[in-house]
């Protein structure tokens, strides 16, 4: 198998090499089970980003979030859309050097998962616009948590795995 991807690797029609993995792609939907399936993509996107969101871990990621209102509403994530997260990210980006757009993502959302109940009772009549800024500073305080032993990886270290 190695020699035949050493094929494909120096192959230089880019066709020939989409054709390829569209063929393996085929194979794959057929032969492996869901498991399966997510572990090769995991170790798969692992390869090719490292221990970081990418857009589809971060939106499956974030799609999983929530919080439950005092009056028992529940509301999913997305918090913030991914315009606004966007913009966010590169004001902070020279803050939390060593992460990328998606990391930032869903770790905003899930600071405002499991905060935005705690940040309301504390500032009732608060606008959103200046709440979402106190979330953006937990998202980048946490980041840079000093004492992690996953430092520049933490976003998937905890919060990744998918």
């Amino acid at each position: 198998m190695t020699d035949l991807f050493n094929e494909v690797y120096a192959c230089k029609n880019e066709q020939a090499k989409n054709n390829v993995i569209a063929t393996i792609t085929a194979i794959l939907d057929e032969r492996l089970n869901d498991d399966e399936k997510t572990a090769l993509r995991s170790t798969i996107r692992k390869a090719i980003v490292g221990n970081h969101f990418d857009a589809y871990s971060a939106k499956q990621r974030i799609s999983q979030m929530y919080y439950t209102t005092t009056d028992g509403c529940i509301i999913h994530a997305p918090f913030v859309s991914e315009r606004e997260c966007a913009e966010l990210y590169e004001e902070y980006k020279p803050q939390i050097k060593g992460y990328n757009l998606y990391d930032f993502s869903v770790v905003l959302n899930n600071i405002i998962a499991d905060y935005h109940n705690l940040l309301f009772s504390w500032w009732r009549n608060e606008d959103w616009c200046i709440m979402l800024l106190k979330f953006c500073e937990i998202t980048v305080n946490w980041l840079n948590d000093d004492d992690t032993p996953f430092k520049g990886e933490k976003a998937w270290k905890v919060l990744g795995n998918i």
